[in-house]
């Protein structure tokens, strides 16, 4: 194992994969999602960890903090039909604020 959950409330349940890693200037660029139990059930999020470039089993940072996780009513409520867009919006906004904060250099 790479990674194991982690103590933060946000991934303290368990941690699985998300997108291929992305190769960056800093090293492969992971998503990973994070999960913890609450008393309405799981709550997942997102989180982000550079790995090395040439070594991949060695993380070389990791977020403390989740990247995005549930914050809106209709994000924390499943599946309710026309709301696609009202979370199509959210996601991208939360994209946005992501790639800004990260000053990552991706490498195509």
């Amino acid at each position: 194992h790479v990674m194991g959950k982690g103590s933060e409330w946000w991934q303290n349940v368990k941690i699985g994969g998300g997108a291929a890693p992305i190769e960056t200037s800093e090293g492969w660029l992971l998503f990973y999602h994070g999960v913890t139990g609450t008393c309405n059930g799981y709550v997942y999020s997102i989180g982000g960890a550079i790995l090395d470039i040439d070594n991949p089993s060695v993380v070389k940072y990791r977020c403390d903090t989740f990247l995005l996780t549930p914050e809106e009513w209709y994000e924390e409520r499943g599946f309710v039909q026309m709301l696609h867009s009202h979370a199509q919006r959210s996601m991208m906004r939360k994209a946005e604020r992501l790639l800004s904060i990260m000053d990552v250099q991706i490498l195509m």
